[in-house]
């Protein structure tokens, strides 16, 4: 049974779609390292896949390459298999004040509650691509206390383009929570 209706998914995607200008990167690769999705994302929530090809030994290039080209941030899933890239991608791109985001579980947590949100509210758009298709056909959950992520063990397809997508979507249009204090 699907996470995301279908109706719901066509709903919010389109031919169309470009992101633009202040971009993030969000980067994920398959549980099995056979290949990795790169999306974009803006401050509006367009968001598109920008690559997905088998491999990854092309990620990091390719990723501090767009970075780089768009003066974009990068997020990865700090746990996740994405995440053996980080310090390759951090030097690539340190010479031009370009972060790269290492998601925790609370963070991956947040970011695809806000992206089910936003899908289901119509919040963003997606730029229609048969590798997020079959990834949001795919997706299931997998619980996490009180809350769920996009579940990868399980898969059958992959659905490295929805995680990437996802991260992307989140850094992109949530606040900049590294520089808000609570107080109490």
């Amino acid at each position: 049974e699907r996470v995301i209706p279908k109706a719901v998914w066509d709903a919010v995607c389109d031919k169309e779609t470009s992101p633009d200008g202040r971009l993030v990167i969000g980067l994920d690769v398959h549980p099995d390292r056979t290949s990795a999705a790169i999306a974009i994302a803006d401050q509006a929530g367009r968001i598109e896949l920008v690559e997905n090809r088998t491999g990854v030994g092309w990620v990091a290039d390719r990723v501090i390459e767009l970075a780089l080209k768009y003066g974009a941030d990068v997020v990865i899933d700090s746990y996740g298999p994405a995440s053996s890239m980080q310090s390759e991608i951090t030097a690539g791109v340190a010479k031009r004040s370009i972060t790269v985001h290492a998601y925790a579980t609370r963070d991956m947590q947040q970011a695809t509650a806000a992206f089910y949100d936003a899908v289901a509210d119509k919040r963003l758009t997606i730029r229609q691509h048969d590798a997020l298709d079959v990834a949001a056909a795919a997706a299931r959950r997998r619980q996490t206390g009180d809350t769920w992520l996009w579940g990868r063990r399980t898969q059958t397809e992959d659905i490295s383009p929805l995680i990437a997508a996802t991260i992307a979507y989140h850094r992109a249009t949530a606040p900049n929570t590294d520089e808000l204090w609570m107080t109490y």
